[in-house]
């Protein structure tokens, strides 16, 4: 917003899960399980709450072949989504990759690109390169975070909104997206997303 970049023309946002044994557990017994719901929702999240503007349409598809015949869904999905002004933003559900758990973040702009990689996280300008000091930090809210999870049930099964620690607009619209999007990878086409609220 504060215009350091320049006009952004893509984003990609990794979610690498690196966990392929997770699939062999209880989510290979579910009737149908989503990488869509399971990863990339994190990662639409992120970028909504960055952009502050929601995406107008979806493509998306998906494959199984990093997981054994168990797993019979999608461990891998990739989300393209536009926004009104023709922004760009690549969005994977990386569920079988040999990779330590991580969310990864590229921003593509005319005047700054940033990138946050599992060992860095650096600030382009032209040929310069800033790099970021990255600390060791706990994940906030850690201990506290299944209030917000209780919140939004509570508030499901009383039919009360208002019970939703989360923005409970944002919190549908995020659903919304990933409801296209899967969607979208189920008929294999570009989908215009809906938004309920």
């Amino acid at each position: 917003k504060s215009g350091a970049f320049g006009k952004v023309f893509f984003i990609e946002s990794d979610y690498l899960w690196g966990r392929v044994n997770k699939f062999y557990g209880w989510r290979s017994k579910l009737n149908y399980y989503s990488k869509i719901y399971g990863a990339a929702v994190h990662a639409v999240d992120l970028i909504i709450w960055l952009i502050g503007e929601k995406p107008e349409f979806v493509f998306a598809e998906g494959n199984k072949i990093g997981t054994n015949k168990k797993m019979r869904f999608n461990s891998f999905v990739i989300l393209n989504l536009i926004f009104k002004n023709n922004l760009i933003v690549k969005i994977t559900g990386n569920g079988p990759c040999v990779h330590p758990h991580f969310h990864g973040l590229k921003i593509y702009g005319t005047k700054k690109t940033f990138t946050h990689n599992y060992n860095n996280s650096k600030y382009f300008l032209k040929n310069k390169i800033n790099n970021l000091v990255l600390k060791k930090t706990i994940y906030p809210a850690k201990k506290t975070r299944s209030r917000v999870i209780e919140s939004f049930i509570r508030g499901v099964i009383d039919k009360k909104p208002n019970l939703f620690i989360a923005d409970t607009k944002s919190v549908y619209d995020i659903m919304d997206v990933c409801f296209a999007a899967e969607e979208s990878m189920l008929k294999k086409k570009r989908i215009k997303i809906k938004y309920s609220l």
